[in-house]
């Protein structure tokens, strides 16, 4: 759970710094322009329209104008001032841009040392507990072979005494079929002799 939380802290912390990144970057391009506009006036340049210096900067528009282009129309109204001015202040904004941008980048440092020290975290966690299921179903697997054992040494006892006991009953009933055929024969054998013969030997052969 805590690791998804994290996650979701680090997520919304990334699309922060995404949108504090763009509007920076914004800035940054607006002030870029400026200063390859005030590069380009020191360099010469001139207002193509009226041939006269690039001296000054319009807020309104972001652009390098002329003395004579803040009379017109299009600028009369607009808020303008000096280059070097204009230049002094993007430059401090680009100082304080620049701070907040190193301070972004150390908090995202931050924030990726601390998904670096959860994740290893949550590895040694996971490691101990493969190993400790590991050694779990090592000794249940034993405990179950020592089971396997002890029951199927029962059951050959219980297999051996049920033999014997088969074999001793066999013997027992073959000794008394043996028995029977015997006397069924003496009867047999009885019922042929003459009346004299087979009355002195009928009772004692009943008895048997």
């Amino acid at each position: 759970m805590g690791w998804w939380v994290h996650s979701s802290f680090i997520n919304r912390h990334h699309i922060t710094t995404f949108t504090v990144g763009y509007t920076l970057l914004t800035r940054w391009f607006s002030s870029a322009f400026l200063m390859q506009a005030v590069v380009a006036a020191r360099k010469g340049r001139v207002c193509q329209k009226h041939q006269e210096a690039l001296n000054l900067f319009c807020k309104d528009d972001e652009a390098l104008i002329c003395l004579v282009c803040v009379q017109s129309k299009k600028h009369k109204d607009h808020k303008t001032v000096p280059l070097e001015e204009a230049s002094q202040e993007y430059k401090d904004l680009f100082c304080k841009h620049l701070e907040i941008l190193k301070k972004e980048r150390e908090r995202i440092l931050g924030c990726n040392a601390d998904v670096m020290t959860e994740s290893q975290a949550l590895l040694k966690q996971t490691t101990g507990e493969k190993l400790e299921i590991v050694a779990k179903f090592r000794k249940l697997h034993s405990l179950l072979e020592e089971q396997e054992k002890l029951l199927l040494t029962q059951i050959e006892e219980v297999e051996k005494q049920v033999a014997k006991n088969r074999d001793q009953n066999l013997a027992e009933l073959s000794e008394a079929l043996s028995s029977v055929d015997s006397l069924i024969q003496e009867m047999q054998e009885t019922c042929q002799q003459p009346a004299s013969d087979l009355l002195q030997d009928a009772r004692s052969i009943l008895k048997r």
